[in-house]
């Protein structure tokens, strides 16, 4: 066969192993089928946790923590846990946040399933509140009834060697408070081995690893043998550690306990909305959590897990687990570079070309992330905006593919004009173990994804290097099955989780990519395939244009907030969406685009706000009782309440009054002072779940000066005066975390006792 053929079949092949490599591993990225509910009493089945799920969640409506909503449901769950013959208790407590004073009384649920005495416990969590915003299914609904159906399945088989622990924590929506308050205060958090902590974060997706503890290989071996659709990918460490998402099992690694979080998160955009219902629930990511697990609990609480073990990295490759000791990376990293050179030295390559292709390869991911960028900018710049989770996200994900085609199509035809075929082969593998080897040493749980591919690449070239040229580039175009999962096998998961404000992140993994795929085309006639995937770039680009942002499926994220500062009379609404307000709204009020300072008590800038009229509510109260004062020393004890029921009530204190710590219904915590944001170099303390409840608070300052505070009371419920706003807001725009809020405020001076 001659060789030019040769060159192009090789290329053909290439493209055409690439779309079914990336299909195949997509597919094994899927959450399981759901299984009914004739399924076997001892199989999780995802439609009876719906019922549960149905159940729970009958109203409807948000269940932030404190509110009657939200002790309903706790009490459902221990209904629905009696029905298994299972006992719970509860935890009722004072708890704060770790990163900043936002506290609350919580009431956590515990319960048991039987084993051996004087055994460390197995616990499951997740968390039964909302945000104030979202019905919650999906955050946490559907972690409580995995964890609902697990605990009847697992009653039935105690006892274990190991007792189970079922904890349902409160108000994790306001800062992990629950988890905070159990494992600081209550003596079973000492007796706790191991914990799987169960998330959503949307209404669809894989239950996937989201991060581990670090010593995890016993717990990571446990899980790939016992899951039937182990997902996970130990660069998300990495990820999580820089965003600042959080979860309870930030809690667990505080307390030096092992443990797995899980996750999933598709359909983002309904994520703390009132899109986040039982009706949009995904019973697959409920199956999937199911999944996970159901056979990991048994497995944990019949071994046990007093040897966690080191360190593993893991990975999902076309739906098989694997995971392995993190220091081999050094090594696969030093065979990999005895390999290339093996190779090298055999085809007797050219210093000088392999390292100018290496430096081209770096040319390439440039290219395909400008070729990227410069399309979303475009759609940026016609749209005026980027929406996260657009209401049709095929066009964008053709756009994105396209581009990203388009910029490493150019980048092969530049390179193939100065470089030869084997030169770019060297240079694009020595380029991938040079970056190994970077994230070896700097970012190590991501290591992974990159040290296999090279490995095998290299490996496949060495060999490659017995065969003839011929069958040589057949042989190499095989370095693809292992390029693919870690980079074109990750966009989709980066995509459905980060959204396309943050598309940039795929760009480096399309960039990648097309270094494998680069030297593989070599010999290929590249100018249709461009033109081809110019072409479909621009017609994707016309079909996002032209299709609506927003749809009643994913509407646009818009609070609606009211401030009212009761010692002046004055009072505004202030629209807030990362992406332009609509025109229906804004020309309801003389919104004003300007920025202005509008609290009294901080120097932050608000656009899209309008003055308005006075609610009429009640302000907060507050009664001074006592003060202290001891040399240099006071402590001031007060009586808080908000007449008009509000959810939770702030305090805030200039940063020079030196506020050391507090105590609330005399449980003690430490005063910190904010960094950034609204109440930057202030001390704040938000204290929610308030509604008829009076709270007694002793404020401890390492002075003896005059204090002044601020006194600010919020509610979800805003005035009458904001009822046009909301009806206009609806179906296409929707509140968001922790969305709309009536903030009334006034100056207290701490100089006396009334």
């Amino acid at each position: 066969m001659p060789s030019n053929i040769t060159t192009y079949i090789a290329a053909v092949v290439a493209i055409f192993l690439t779309v079914f490599l990336f299909t195949v591993q997509h597919l094994s990225l899927q959450p399981p089928a759901v299984k009914p509910d004739t399924a076997p009493a001892n199989e999780f089945s995802a439609v009876r946790a719906h019922d549960i799920l149905k159940k729970l969640l009958r109203e409807g409506k948000p269940h932030p923590v404190g509110s009657r909503l939200n002790k309903l449901v706790k009490q459902r769950i221990i209904d629905e846990l009696a029905s298994y013959g299972i006992e719970a208790s509860e935890q009722h407590t004072w708890a704060c946040a770790n990163r900043y004073n936002v506290c609350a009384y919580v009431e956590n649920i515990i319960a048991v399933i039987p084993g051996k005495p004087d055994t460390p416990y197995v616990t499951l969590m997740s968390h039964y509140d909302s945000v104030p915003m979202a019905p919650g299914a999906g955050d946490d609904g559907a972690g409580v009834v995995a964890m609902l159906e697990t605990a009847r399945i697992l009653n039935t088989e105690a006892p274990f060697n190991h007792p189970i622990l079922l904890l349902f924590t409160d108000a994790e929506e306001m800062g992990l408070i629950g988890a905070e308050g159990f494992y600081n205060q209550h003596p079973l958090a000492e007796k706790i081995d191991v914990v799987l902590d169960f998330e959503g974060c949307g209404t669809t997706g894989v239950s996937m690893v989201l991060r581990t503890t670090q010593q995890n290989e016993k717990m990571m071996n446990f899980y790939g043998e016992t899951s039937s659709s182990p997902v996970g990918f130990s660069f998300a460490n990495e990820i999580f550690e820089r965003m600042p998402n959080d979860t309870d099992f930030s809690v667990v690694q505080r307390a030096g306990i092992y443990g797995i979080d899980f996750a999933f998160a598709g359909e983002r955009n309904h994520y703390h909305t009132p899109n986040d219902n039982v009706a949009n629930i995904d019973l697959r990511a409920i199956q999937h959590h199911g999944e996970n697990m159901l056979p990991l609990a048994r497995k944990l609480a019949t071994e046990g897990i007093r040897q966690p073990g080191l360190h593993h990295v893991f990975a999902n490759f076309y739906g098989l687990w694997i995971s392995w000791d993190e220091r081999l990376n050094g090594f696969m990293v030093l065979f990999s570079f005895s390999l290339l050179c093996y190779g090298f030295i055999k085809l007797q390559m050219n210093f000088w070309g392999a390292a100018f292709a290496a430096l081209s390869s770096l040319g390439i991911i440039l290219l395909t992330a400008l070729s990227c960028f410069l399309v979303f900018q475009l759609i940026k710049l016609i749209q005026g905006t980027v929406v996260s989770w657009p209401a049709h996200d095929t066009p964008y994900r053709v756009a994105l593919f396209a581009s990203a085609a388009t910029g490493g199509l150019l980048g092969s035809l530049i390179t193939s004009r100065y470089l030869r075929r084997d030169d770019m082969l060297f240079g694009v593998w020595f380029f991938w173990l040079a970056l190994t080897t970077a994230l070896v040493v700097y970012l190590p749980d991501a290591a992974n994804m990159l040290v296999v591919p090279t490995l095998s690449a290299s490996l496949i070239i060495a060999i490659s290097t017995l065969m003839d040229g011929q069958a040589r580039k057949l042989f190499q175009v095989l370095t693809l099955v292992f390029v693919i999962p870690g980079t074109l096998g990750l966009v989709f998961h980066l995509e459905e989780s980060l959204g396309y404000t943050l598309i940039a992140s795929t760009f480096l993994f399309f960039g990648l990519f097309n270094t494998a795929l680069n030297p593989l085309l070599d010999g290929a006639k590249l100018i249709p395939p461009l033109l081809a995937s110019v072409a479909i770039t621009i017609v994707s680009i016309s079909f996002v244009v032209f299709n609506p942002l927003y749809s009643e499926w994913r509407p646009q994220h818009l609070n609606i907030s009211y401030f009212e500062d009761l010692d002046t009379g004055d009072a505004f609404y202030q629209l807030q969406s990362p992406n332009p307000l609509p025109e229906n709204i804004m020309s309801l009020m003389p919104f004003k685009t300007k920025k202005a300072a509008l609290l009294p008590f901080s120097d932050t800038e608000f656009e899209n706000w309008t003055q308005a009229a006075g609610s009429g509510y009640p302000g907060p109260q507050v009664d001074i009782q006592n003060i202290v004062r001891d040399g240099g020393h006071q402590t001031v004890k007060v009586l808080l309440r908000s007449p008009r029921n509000a959810d939770a009530m702030t305090l805030i204190l200039p940063g020079d009054s030196e506020l050391t710590s507090f105590s609330i219904d005399g449980a003690a915590f430490e005063a910190v002072r904010v960094k950034t944001g609204v109440f930057a170099d202030k001390y704040f303390i938000r204290i929610v779940n308030i509604y008829d409840r009076e709270v007694e608070m002793d404020l401890a300052f390492n002075s003896a000066k005059p204090v002044s505070l601020y006194l600010s009371d919020k509610s979800t419920q805003l005035p009458d005066t904001a009822s046009q706003l909301l009806q206009k807001r609806s179906p296409l725009a929707s509140p968001v975390h922790q969305g709309d809020q009536a903030l009334l405020f006034r100056k207290i001076d701490l100089q006396q006792v009334d």
